[in-house]
């Protein structure tokens, strides 16, 4: 399975130090005590924990906002993210697919059960997830990419070539574009465009090992 490249939608923020963090945590905790039922304020603490690599404590301080307002998607999508960390996949399906139920057009719900479903292997299920993230945004490459690679799993090499073409398409010239891109037409029996998608990738990255080696097995002529 190719593993998934992605971006951390809950990375700590720029320039916070531990410091920082820990003088945030104690103003949200007083905060709370003053106020439990301010839901934003569990959620922000929540994150902060996660911030910290504290999951458990973070996933505590999302329950503690669904107690509250048990209709929240912002809420379960965190948890769910929490979850995922912890490789807790089922309950990171749960917590998802609720914040979608609640927020159908929640893109970055979409984008984390897919993500899931993909770490388990599901990836009809994780296709489907990227795929409404694709018509609801259609300038998310990212989503295109992992479409591509659910696709890659499945063996569809059509899906694969019209996802990787739209990244293509739109500027993105990484190494793993154009190396998933030349397998999907070699896999189509179409090795003139395998050979041209390859050759514009080394000349992009002429170092590039894995672009030279996919090229050879297309060109080099073999011994009887």
């Amino acid at each position: 399975m190719e593993p998934v490249q992605g971006f951390d939608v809950q990375r700590m923020p720029l320039g916070l130090t531990a410091r920082e963090l820990a003088q945030d945590e104690m103003i949200l905790r007083a905060a709370i005590e003053q106020d439990p039922t301010n839901v934003q304020n569990h959620l922000t603490l929540g994150k902060t924990y996660y911030w910290h690599g504290q999951i458990d404590e973070a996933i505590d301080s999302f329950q503690r906002a669904l107690q509250i307002d048990d209709r929240d998607p912002a809420a379960f999508y965190h948890l769910g993210i929490c979850h995922f960390r912890a490789a807790r996949f089922t309950q990171a399906e749960k917590a998802l697919a609720k914040a979608i139920a609640l927020h159908p057009r929640f893109v970055m719900a979409h984008y984390w059960l897919g993500i899931t479903a993909y770490h388990q292997g599901k990836y009809e299920e994780a296709l489907g997830c990227f795929e409404t993230i694709c018509r609801e945004s259609p300038e998310s490459m990212i989503a295109h990419y992992h479409a591509a690679l659910a696709c890659m799993s499945m063996g569809n090499w059509a899906l694969v070539r019209q996802h990787l073409e739209i990244l293509r398409e739109n500027g993105n010239t990484s190494t793993r574009v154009f190396l998933y891109l030349g397998r999907a037409y070699r896999r189509m029996n179409r090795p003139t465009e395998a050979i041209q998608v390859l050759r514009k990738g080394l000349s992009l990255y002429p170092r590039d090992e894995l672009l030279k080696e996919a090229l050879a097995e297309l060109t080099d002529v073999q011994d009887p």
